[in-house]
């Protein structure tokens, strides 16, 4: 869904580290250099939940 967002909304919030999760997700589908499960799960556990709230921050202020 990550390449799906337009590039004006990428350039509005460069601190959301877009490419890294579509890289993420390609890495993930494609198994890509294998899966590291330990990065995965420090993913899941650290980075979505602050991750969330950015995006919701993001659909308050587009919506307006």
């Amino acid at each position: 869904a990550t390449k799906q967002v337009p590039e004006d909304i990428r350039q509005k919030y460069p601190h959301i580290q877009w490419r890294a999760m579509a890289g993420m997700r390609d890495r993930l589908i494609h198994g890509y250099f294998g899966i590291d499960y330990d990065i995965v799960w420090d993913v899941v556990i650290n980075k979505i939940p602050a991750l969330q709230q950015d995006i919701e921050e993001i659909l308050r202020n587009e919506k307006g």
